[in-house]
Order: C-alpha cells, then sequence, then structure tokens
C-alpha cells in the first residue's frame, strides 16, 4: 500500500515537473546568438478563449498557472484562425546599461500587434501595430510591424496580442536597429524590382492592345495590374505607399481579399481569351464565368464577414490555378500553338502559390519559399506569358500573312471587276495615296471597286455590291465595272465642258439603264458609291445608289456621310442625288461594302463604322489604316466562315504623293 502510494506521488510529481518544463520556455540572452535572431523558439503560446475579453493582467496570470505552452516552430503557424493569440517571452540584457533593439514581427497579414512590456509591479508599457492600425501611428514607418524596445539589464519581459480575420502566424525578429534599417534598404529594392517588372510588362502589354486592338493584350494588362494590387496589400507596400503619397493612414483589411477575388477574375478573362475556351471547352467557358461571379459574390460577402471572405478566397484561388493548368493542359494535347508557355506559367505560379497557400491554410511550416514563393512564382509566371504573347503576335502575324496571300489570290479572279489606275500630274505627282481589301464569302463574289484618273487629273472612286454570290454576282461585277469605266472614258473625251457633279449623276443613271435587263435575268440587284474628287481644288461630288455611308476623316475627326438614293438595277425610274464634299490634303476616305458591318463576328458581335473611326485617329496613311483594320478584323472574325463578301477602299488627298512614292 505505501509503495502504490508513492509511485502515484512520484508519477504525480514527474506530470507536473514535465508540464512545468513544457509549458515555460527558456529566456532570450542577448550575445548568446548574433543578430537578427528569431525568437519563435523562446516563446510560450496560449490561445485566448473566444468570450475571456483578456487583458495583460489576465494573460500573466492565465501564463503563471501553466496555461501557455512553449513554441515548438520558429514560425508559429495559426492557420486561418480568428481567435486571439497571447505570446509571453523573457529577453535577458546581460550589460549594466540599456540596449535599444527592434522586434519586428514579419507576418504582415495580422490585424494587430500589440507588445506590452513590463515595466513595474503592475505596470506595461503597451504599442500596438497592426494593418487595421493607423499607419502614422508606427513608431518606424515600414511595412512590418516593428517595435523600438529598450532593454534594461537583466530579465526583461513581454507579452503579445496578436489577432487577424484570416491567415495568422507570429513571425518575431529580433533586430539591432542600424541592421534593421539596412534590411529595410536591401528590401524595399528588391521589392521596387519586383513592382517595377510588372507595372513595366503591364503597360508593354496596354501598348500592344493598343498597336493591335487584341483584346487578349488589355486582359493581361489587367491581370498583372490586379496582381500589383494583390502583393501590394500582401506585402502592406500599399499601406506604405499611400500613406508616404497621399496621407492615407488606414487601408481596409478587405482590400486584401478583394484584390486576390481580382487576379482571379482578370486571370479567368485573360486565359478564356487567351486560349479560346470558348472554341476548344465551351464547357469550361461557362465554368470559368462561373467562377468569375463567384468572384465578384465574394467581393460582397468580405464586406460583411472577414473571416468567411478569407476562407472562401484561399478555396478561389487554389481551384482557379488548378483549373487553368488543366485548361492548358487539355489545350495542349489539342494542338493549341500558345498552350505550352500557358502550361509552363501557371505550374511555376502553381508551385509557389501552393507552397504559399498551404502554409496560410497552417499545414506546413514556414520559411521563406513559403513566404516569398508566390511572389517568385508569379514573376516567373509573368515572363513566361510575356513570351507566350510575344509568340501570339509570330502567330497573328501568321495568320494575316495568309489572309493576305489568299486575298492575292481572289483579287486575281476578280481583276477584271477591279480598276485601279494612277496617273501622274504635270509635276510628276499623284496627288493621292489608296489602300484596300476584298473578301469573298465564296471563292468568287460581287463586290468590285475601282479608281479612275482622266486627263482632266480627277479621281472617280468607285465601289459597288451585287446581291448574292457566285458566278452570277461575280460576272455582274464585271460588267457594272465595264460600263463605268467606259462611261468615264467617254465622258472626258465628249463631255469636258460639263460640270464633274453632273457627269457622276450621268454615270449613275448609265449603269442602271444599261444594266437592269441583265439584273432582271439573274434576279440581282446592287448599290454603288461613286466619289469624283478634282485632284487640284480637293473638291468632290458624290452620288450613293443605296450603298453602305462612307467614313470621312477630316482633319483629326471623323464623320459618316449618308445620301442613299435608289439601288441599282431594280428600277427604271431610280431616285439619285449628287452631294458635295470638300477634301483637304491628308484627308481620307472609306468607302466599304455592307459585309464589313454585317457579317457577325467570333464574339457574335458586330464590326461598326465606330470600330474604323477609332482606327482613323491615329492613322496617318491608307496603307497604316488598312493594316490596323486587317488585324482587328483577324481577331474579330477569326476562322469563321464569312455570310457576305466584304470589300473596303481608302483613299487620302497627298500632295506630297510624287511617282518615287
Amino acid at each position: 500500500m505505501f509503495i502504490h502510494q508513492f509511485l502515484l506521488i512520484s508519477i504525480s510529481v514527474a506530470s507536473m515537473a514535465f508540464i512545468e518544463t513544457r509549458a515555460m520556455a527558456k529566456a532570450f540572452v542577448l550575445g548568446e546568438a548574433p543578430l537578427p535572431s528569431s525568437l519563435g523558439l523562446y516563446l510560450d503560446l496560449a490561445e485566448e478563449p473566444p468570450t475571456a475579453g483578456w487583458s495583460v493582467e489576465d494573460a500573466l496570470q492565465a501564463y503563471e498557472a501553466q496555461r501557455f505552452t512553449a513554441s515548438e516552430a520558429s514560425i508559429p503557424n495559426y492557420g486561418v484562425n480568428p481567435a486571439v493569440q497571447w505570446a509571453h517571452f523573457i529577453i535577458h540584457n546581460p550589460k549594466e546599461e540599456n540596449v535599444n533593439v527592434t522586434l519586428v514581427n514579419f507576418f504582415h497579414w495580422t490585424d494587430k500587434t500589440t507588445v506590452f512590456q513590463w515595466v513595474s509591479q503592475n505596470r506595461w508599457l503597451e504599442t500596438s501595430i497592426g494593418d487595421q492600425t493607423r499607419f502614422r501611428e508606427r513608431p518606424i514607418k515600414t511595412r512590418t510591424s516593428a517595435f523600438p524596445i529598450r532593454l534594461h539589464p537583466g530579465d526583461n519581459r513581454f507579452m503579445i496580442r496578436v489577432s487577424a480575420q484570416g491567415a495568422l502566424q507570429l513571425d518575431l525578429r529580433l533586430y539591432e536597429p542600424e541592421s534593421y534599417r539596412d534590411y529595410n534598404v536591401v528590401e524595399s529594392l528588391f521589392i521596387g524590382l519586383l513592382f517595377g517588372f510588372h507595372i513595366v510588362v503591364a503597360f508593354y502589354n496596354l501598348f500592344l492592345y493598343r498597336s493591335f486592338q487584341d483584346r487578349t493584350y488589355i486582359h493581361y494588362f489587367l491581370y498583372v495590374m490586379a496582381n500589383v494590387s494583390y502583393q501590394g496589400f500582401s506585402l502592406c507596400v500599399a499601406h506604405l505607399v499611400l500613406y508616404s503619397l497621399l496621407g492615407i493612414s488606414e487601408v481596409p483589411g478587405q482590400m486584401a481579399i478583394i484584390s486576390v477575388d481580382a487576379v482571379v477574375i482578370t486571370a479567368l478573362l485573360f486565359s478564356d481569351r487567351f486560349l479560346d475556351i470558348k472554341t476548344y471547352m465551351p464547357k469550361f467557358h461557362r465554368l470559368n464565368k462561373c467562377m468569375m461571379i463567384w468572384a465578384v459574390i465574394n467581393m460582397v460577402i468580405t464586406q460583411f464577414n472577414l473571416y468567411l471572405g478569407a476562407v472562401i478566397c484561399i478555396l478561389d484561388a487554389t481551384i482557379t490555378i488548378s483549373l487553368l493548368l488543366f485548361q492548358g493542359f487539355y489545350c495542349l494535347s489539342k494542338g493549341h500553338p500558345t498552350a505550352k508557355y500557358f502550361t509552363i506559367a501557371w505550374g511555376a505560379y502553381l508551385v509557389g502559390s501552393t507552397a504559399t497557400v498551404v502554409n496560410l491554410g497552417g499545414l506546413i511550416p514556414s520559411n521563406s519559399w513559403t513566404y516569398w514563393g508566390q511572389f517568385v512564382g508569379g514573376s516567373l509566371e509573368i515572363v513566361i506569358l510575356s513570351l507566350a504573347l510575344a509568340n501570339r503576335i509570330n502567330f497573328l502575324q501568321g495568320r494575316l500573312s495568309r489572309s493576305l496571300h489568299h486575298q492575292e489570290q481572289v483579287e486575281g479572279m476578280l481583276r477584271h471587276s477591279q480598276f485601279l489606275e494612277e496617273r501622274l500630274d504635270e509635276n510628276g505627282r499623284k496627288n493621292f495615296q489608296y489602300a484596300y481589301c476584298s473578301r469573298t464569302a465564296d471563292s468568287i463574289g460581287g463586290d468590285f471597286l475601282g479608281i479612275k484618273i482622266t486627263e482632266q487629273n480627277e479621281a472617280f472612286i468607285i465601289i459597288g455590291d451585287v446581291t448574292g454570290h457566285g458566278i452570277e454576282s461575280a460576272m455582274l461585277s464585271v460588267v457594272a465595272s465595264g460600263i463605268i469605266r467606259g462611261a468615264i472614258g467617254e465622258q472626258s473625251l465628249n463631255l469636258q465642258g460639263v460640270p464633274l457633279d453632273q457627269r457622276v449623276l450621268r454615270i449613275m443613271e448609265t449603269l442602271n439603264q444599261t444594266i437592269l435587263d441583265i439584273c432582271k435575268k439573274y434576279d440581282r440587284s446592287m448599290t454603288v458609291c461613286i466619289l469624283a474628287i478634282d485632284l487640284e481644288t480637293g473638291l468632290g461630288h458624290y452620288c450613293n445608289g443605296g450603298h453602305t455611308p462612307f467614313v470621312w476623316k477630316k482633319g483629326d475627326s471623323s464623320l459618316c456621310l449618308v445620301n442613299r438614293g435608289s439601288m441599282v438595277g431594280l428600277l427604271e425610274e431610280p431616285q439619285f442625288s449628287v452631294s458635295d464634299i470638300q477634301l483637304q490634303d491628308k484627308d481620307m476616305i472609306i468607302m466599304i461594302t455592307d459585309g464589313l458591318i454585317e457579317n457577325v463576328g467570333h464574339s457574335r458581335r458586330l464590326y461598326t463604322f465606330k470600330d474604323i473611326q477609332k482606327h482613323t485617329e491615329d492613322s496617318s496613311s491608307p496603307y497604316q489604316l488598312r493594316d490596323r483594320i486587317e488585324i482587328d478584323l483577324q481577331d474579330h472574325w477569326q476562322d469563321i466562315h464569312l455570310e457576305d463578301d466584304s470589300t473596303y477602299i481608302i483613299f487620302q488627298m497627298d500632295r506630297n504623293t510624287n511617282q518615287a512614292a
């Protein structure tokens, strides 16, 4: 019996000794380890009960009651945990004078870090810093929570209270003040390079968008800028920048989560466009839309429940990265020309961000890779995707080259319906420039165009569109262009004294009378627009036979000119009228057939006059304008079969154009 009681008492004493030893971490002694040093293994930790509302005295009593346990990690990781966490530690100063140090909590997502330094009996020196406290109240203006500490000789006791609605870690490090300043300089340089690289890439792609009008580049611009925003709020750089430049001292904690949702949305927009998910994976196109809508909903949820928003955000980001990687592999297997770059890029981001996300969830310990992994992986992704977009430029240029080659073949078949003449004036000048393009819905079509220069230095610009497709329409286009060409030549010989506007009207009437019976035979009609310009004065006259309005670039502005008359080849007594136009040097005329604005694009959208007009603003020549329209149309129509022929011609008054040009 005595032995049994003795064993029970011995076990109890041993258990108490074990608990006491486990609950008490040793003091950190200055000089035993070089600074900077991590304090993680010198901490005693405890979680505040949900409704306790501890004061520092309550926390100290809990510590003395052995309700704290010694930390087993250099960076305690609580995962996504809204509970308040406490830490106790002692720093021993073996010197006889005071020593100044800097205590830093490097986990920048902490909403609030409060340091209590014991001064005397029942008296604590309290300082609070965090991303949810006013930035101007920070004793040291850095992105991290840094506390200047004065250590008295002997033991210095500290209590720390940390809290966050999202992920929470306690990465405490002790620095000498000078070494912390040096660290900040180096880190600021690294972060500046990181952000500068992202911003340069973003605006370069914005420039490419303005050049090619390919929405892939604007989506990538938005994605990179969303990444910059996320990294700014994630690293608390945004807090420092907003305070330094605008004096904004408080940044809502929701901004970090909202920025991640923005990254999700823009990444899905970009990949959907870049990989052409709607064509390769229609079901995933709808899934991408659902994920984007869910990210928007989470932005709203975050306003009301930060903790729930953080949990959803982490899940949403993880699912999105996996989804995009799967889409990349699938499109790669289907032979997508740039999917390999996309897959490698998101693979790099997945490796880096997965380590960070899993760490924030509290599943793996913290280290340098989990801290910087998402940013390094994201930077690699940006580099690789930039290479992919450069390859996309080559792809688009190749497709454009093939399209232009096909266009040349078609133009060869329709050469009899197109007459494009150049004649120099007595001073060896043309006084104009032009460019054009024609596409047919079938192998041959009914669009025709022409430019004819008379002996009187007059330019006749003609464009027409025969209804229907096939050989009948093509034959009528050849006949119509021949009639117009003959009428212009006859007038230049026999009607030299007749005003130019009357001659334009006679040409339209002659065409209608001559071709009326043929049109009835083949059940066809046509629209025609004839514009005659005196190349010396720039005065023009145009007659529109039911044709599409044309665009006039007048100086820095542009407008559509509408003067519709009857269709040609339809009525025995048509209604035609002539309108005047005064062109100045460098003015441009863009004449089109209706197929350009009536063929449905890849995104079920029609090409419009506004699309044409936006390119006239920064185009100085017909060739430049044509190239920009062509790139736009390649992106707009892609590989869709056209339902109608599409033709346009661009004419520019240019008194400086000579024979060499």
